[in-house]
């Protein structure tokens, strides 16, 4: 319970207690890479490097290929589903048994605000608003190297089901708005390896009510990637179109050959979306294992991006 409530300690904190807690870390692996063998992998590449440098190496490489950044932020994610948020399907399979995580902090958010904080690599911190009905812009504001640092954020869909969308840098994160009041959480990631003598970096969470800050076209990681259709896992990926158009996604195979391909049927507003698939052709099949390519076609943007598809 101590772990959940204090996630700005670094995941590999030694104090006596927090390293139980970090056990998390290789129950989130093994699920999300649907293998036990990658627990083993990472001890047999500890012979060659320091432990936390084997996971980015062993993660990074095939045949997983998750970069070990993105890594850390969806483990933070799935920390958040748990207790009476538990889904045992997508996150920890106890995720029910676990406490929640502890917030920052849990206030009305009715105007522009801005929080200032000090996180260390490994670590993440909750912040939890509640919102009228208007969508809620965040962003960081990193004073060195930003690409360290992501943000993501949950909130509510219309089918009052939870959906996430992350942000990484200082790339914004933007919750579309619901018809009522809701809350939202906005979680901040250090998802760097902690050089000798660990630095903690500052960065300030930037939140913005009913309008969009700088708000480019965009097309973000795929998750889960490696992607596992044939335990019913749904690939989505969000991406982010500036002004309204028609939006095309095509999905090839490593060969060219077209797959799946869909065409939105009206003008989408400028906003945040998110592609959904499982892992089916346009005939209905699932697809064989290997390397596909997803391309979107946005009016005058067009972004690629590589899915990795396991079916065994």
């Amino acid at each position: 319970r101590r772990w959940f409530r204090d996630t700005s300690l670094p995941l590999n904190t030694k104090n006596g207690a927090h390293e139980y807690g970090s056990a998390l870390w290789l129950h989130y692996l093994t699920k999300r890479l649907n293998s036990v063998v990658v627990v083993r992998s990472l001890w047999e590449q500890i012979v060659q490097e320091p432990a936390l440098s084997a996971m980015k190496t062993t993660l990074q490489n095939s045949p997983y290929n998750l970069p070990f950044a993105q890594a850390l932020q969806e483990f933070y994610t799935w920390c958040y589903f748990t207790n009476y948020r538990a889904d045992e399907v997508e996150y920890f399979a106890e995720g029910a048994d676990y406490p929640s995580v502890q917030y920052e902090t849990t206030q009305i958010l009715s105007e522009k605000v801005s929080f200032a904080g000090t996180l260390s690599p490994l670590a993440a911190e909750y912040y939890r608003f509640i919102r009228t009905a208007q969508e809620v812009q965040g962003n960081l504001q990193i004073a060195s190297d930003p690409g360290r640092f992501g943000l993501t954020g949950i909130a509510y869909n219309q089918n009052d089901e939870y959906f996430v969308r992350n942000g990484y840098g200082l790339a914004p994160v933007l919750l579309p708005r619901q018809t009522r009041q809701d809350t939202v959480v906005f979680v901040v990631v250090h998802g760097s390896l902690p050089p000798s003598g660990a630095i903690s970096n500052d960065y300030e969470l930037q939140l913005t009510l009913g309008e969009q800050i700088d708000l480019d076209d965009a097309l973000e990681p795929p998750f889960p990637n490696p992607f596992r259709p044939r335990n019913g896992t749904i690939l989505r990926v969000p991406y982010r179109v500036k002004q309204a158009t028609t939006v095309e996604t095509i999905i090839f195979s490593e060969e060219g050959r077209v797959v799946r391909k869909e065409k939105s049927r009206t003008r989408l507003p400028a906003g945040s979306y998110e592609f959904v698939w499982d892992g089916e052709d346009d005939t209905g099949q699932l697809v064989p294992s290997g390397v596909y390519v997803l391309r979107l076609i946005a009016g005058s943007f067009g972004a690629s991006t590589k899915i990795v598809v396991i079916n065994r």
